[in-house]
C-alpha cells in the first residue's frame, strides 16, 4: 500500500494548532519507524481502531504518557466533551492533545481509504447525504 499521501498529510503543518511543528513530526516519524510499521497490503479488509492505535502508539508514547483508561477511551471522552461539554473534565496537556490529534488524523486517513478498497456495508458505512436529503 502506498503511504505517501498519509506522510504528506502528517508533515503538512496541520499540527501547528497543537504546537507540533513539521520538523518535529518528521523527526518523530523517522525515529519511531512509523511508516515501516504500517502494513504492506490491506486488500479489502476493514481497519480496526485498535489496530491503527497499535501502529501510532510509538509516536504517541513520545508525545505523552498513555492515559489511565487507555487512548481509545480518552479519545472518546475528549470527542464527547467537544459535543457535550463537561465542566468537570480537566484540560488536556499539550502532549496528550498532540498524541490524540496524530492518532485521529491517521485513523481518518485509513477510514477514508476504505471507501476505495472495501465494498459498501450498510451496517457500518454511513452514506453521505445530498443537500436535498438534509
Amino acid at each position: 500500500m502506498e503511504y505517501r499521501s498519509l506522510y504528506e498529510l502528517l508533515v503538512s503543518g496541520r499540527f501547528s494548532r497543537v504546537k507540533l511543528s513539521k520538523t518535529a513530526v518528521k523527526r518523530l516519524l523517522k525515529e519511531t519507524g512509523f511508516l515501516q510499521r504500517l502494513p504492506g497490503e490491506l486488500g479489502s479488509r476493514r481497519i480496526r481502531c485498535a489496530e491503527v492505535l497499535d501502529w501510532c502508539r510509538p509516536v504517541m508514547d513520545r508525545l505523552c504518557e498513555e492515559p489511565e483508561g487507555g487512548w481509545l477511551k480518552e479519545c472518546y471522552l475528549e470527542l464527547a466533551h467537544g459535543l457535550y461539554p463537561d465542566p468537570e473534565r480537566g484540560k488536556l496537556t499539550d502532549g496528550a492533545r498532540q498524541a490524540m490529534e496524530f492518532y485521529l488524523t491517521v485513523l481518518r486517513w485509513f477510514l477514508d481509504t476504505e471507501k476505495g478498497r472495501c465494498t459498501l456495508d450498510p451496517l457500518t458505512d454511513i452514506p453521505s447525504l445530498s443537500a436535498e436529503e438534509l
